[in-house]
């Protein structure tokens, strides 16, 4: 078991005390002495919460993944931002700085991929028509003034959809 855990690349907690602390009393401390131990504690009690949040913003598991590794520097750098409102406070605070962030790396993922499609598209196309590439061009910067437009619960699906390919399974 150690060796798994090692493989892990999860070091174990420094102080059998960290465990009995609730999320809270653990992020307190840690925002006080800034100890790894109490933040690897908090990671390794959060990872698969903050991953499921993530998910479900996200239209992949690799930038779930991203979403996630990024909430957590985030917890590190903003954490001073976190008040213990008592027992469940800590866990709220997480849910609504993992959701911000993974709504922010879907939506830069989605303009990344209009400009990559729309560069290729525009590179890639054969025509005999001179003005084809700046209509291709105007038609492009249409669609992104539409779809930044929308809201992601409609932008994300129609981008995967419908310039992605992707389907529902």
């Amino acid at each position: 078991m150690q060796a798994l855990h090692k493989a892990d690349h999860m070091p174990e907690p420094e102080s059998p005390a960290t465990n009995d602390l609730s999320d809270e009393a653990l992020m307190t401390r840690f925002l006080l002495t800034r100890q790894a131990a109490d933040l690897t504690q908090i990671v390794a009690r959060h990872q698969h919460f903050v991953y499921r949040i993530a998910f479900c913003h996200c239209p992949s598991s690799a930038l779930a993944e991203e979403a996630s590794q990024e909430a957590f520097l985030r917890l590190v750098r903003s954490g001073c931002r976190f008040e213990d409102e008592g027992q469940g406070s800590f866990r709220r605070w997480l849910f609504g700085l993992v959701a911000n962030v993974a709504k922010r790396v879907s939506r830069s993922e989605a303009r990344t991929m209009l400009r990559d499609r729309g560069f290729a598209e525009a590179h890639t196309r054969e025509g005999p028509a001179a003005d084809a590439p700046a209509a291709h061009e105007e038609t492009n910067r249409l669609l992104r003034s539409a779809l930044e437009g929308l809201g992601e619960e409609l932008r994300i699906p129609l981008v995967c959809h419908y310039m992605e390919g992707m389907t529902q399974r």
